[in-house]
């Protein structure tokens, strides 16, 4: 695995990750933790992996970062993997980034007249993690952000207008073959969805089993949760700015997270203290990411049959996991993440070692 790689930068967006050179290209260093283990004698350490942020700053932000990602052969974060490597990780780190990461997670409001097994006629709220329809799609993100600046010149700015439109086929390929794209390092393929929940009640049971969480963090998981679109908006629609305890039963965090222990830590448990000697330093850090409150926000699942895509970031007062954000940012910030597939296969090999040994001493101890 290489330590880093290189890619021509250009008007970087000022977070912490793309502080320092403003030369117009940069070194990206993989500095961005999406998960570790504790330390393993067998291993020789902690295993750990990170990944590369790509940030851009113009109106096709968005689809310029993950063409980046994708032109180095990198594979796409979901988002739960960010949410596991904040929990995991130390408050300096580049994962709690005082801006954003773009995530491979995609959440759409659908209404389904078509027939498909196990999904009865109406409208719902869709997650995809691990896969989706749109992100791994640079151009067709371009081409839509082109039709969005065309229509607000026109004096349209209806919040439809946006995002990005679903179409019957896509309907067809994510709740009828049950599959979704993601770039696998050399091109976009389509993959099969590993669990397809028709209800929250259904994922909130599975979600906390061993299966689901080994999925999660060897990247295998491709996961879809259906809600009833108006059960979504009554309990937690539009933008909440809640203290961090009201979140934790909230379901626009817990399925991008993976499970209500993986949204819990990332919360709730204070992670090892940053090496640095200002104690005031520390203290800022601990106010701005584990202070009080956390913001979860979505579009209000107003407009049938579109779909937003994820941000996990801060908002400069408060940390944040965002599904409510344009596809067309004005002026606005892109930064995918890309993770190198020997980096991944090299974590998942340690991750099993590292699994079977716990399983090991575990059974010892019985």
């Amino acid at each position: 695995m290489s330590e880093n790689c290189s890619s021509g930068m250009e008007n970087e967006c000022g977070c912490k990750a793309c502080s320092g050179d403003k030369g117009g290209s940069r070194e990206v260093k993989f500095d961005v933790l999406l998960d570790k283990t504790e330390d393993n004698e067998e291993l020789k350490g902690a295993p750990f992996i990170r990944g590369g942020p790509y940030c851009r700053n113009s109106v096709f932000a968005v689809a310029d970062s993950i063409q980046a990602v994708q032109g180095a052969g990198l594979l796409q974060v979901p988002t739960y993997a960010f949410i596991n490597g904040r929990g995991r990780a130390s408050l300096d780190d580049f994962v709690w980034d005082r801006w954003f990461h773009d995530s491979l997670g995609e959440r759409l409001t659908l209404s389904v007249c078509a027939d498909y097994k196990d999904v009865p006629k109406g409208e719902y709220v869709v997650d995809i993690q691990g896969g989706g329809l749109y992100m791994p799609f640079h151009e067709l993100i371009r081409s839509r952000i082109r039709e969005i600046v065309k229509l607000c010149s026109g004096g349209h700015s209806e919040k439809e207008n946006r995002s990005i439109p679903i179409m019957p086929e896509d309907k067809d390929l994510l709740l009828g073959e049950r599959q979704v794209c993601r770039f696998d390092g050399e091109k976009i393929q389509t993959v099969p969805i590993t669990h397809f929940f028709t209800s929250y009640s259904q994922f909130e049971d599975a979600s906390e089993s061993s299966e689901f969480q080994k999925s999660l963090r060897d990247w295998s998981a491709v996961y879809v949760v259906l809600r009833n679109r108006e059960e979504a908006r009554n309990i937690y629609g539009g933008s909440l700015c809640l203290p961090v305890g009201e979140h934790l039963d909230n379901p626009d965090l817990i399925i991008p997270a993976g499970g209500k222990s993986n949204l819990h830590r990332m919360l709730m448990l204070v992670p090892e203290t940053p090496k640095i000697e200002d104690p005031k330093i520390i203290e800022d850090l601990e106010m701005a990411f584990k202070g009080p409150h956390f913001i979860s926000r979505n579009d209000g699942y107003q407009c049938i049959n579109t779909g937003r895509f994820s941000r996990v970031g801060h908002n400069g007062f408060f940390p944040n996991v965002n599904f409510g954000d344009d596809i067309c940012q004005g002026g606005g910030y892109g930064n995918s993440v890309g993770v190198e597939p020997n980096a991944l296969e090299q974590w998942r090999r340690k991750l099993h070692i590292y699994q079977k040994a716990k399983h090991s001493y575990l059974e010892c101890r019985v």
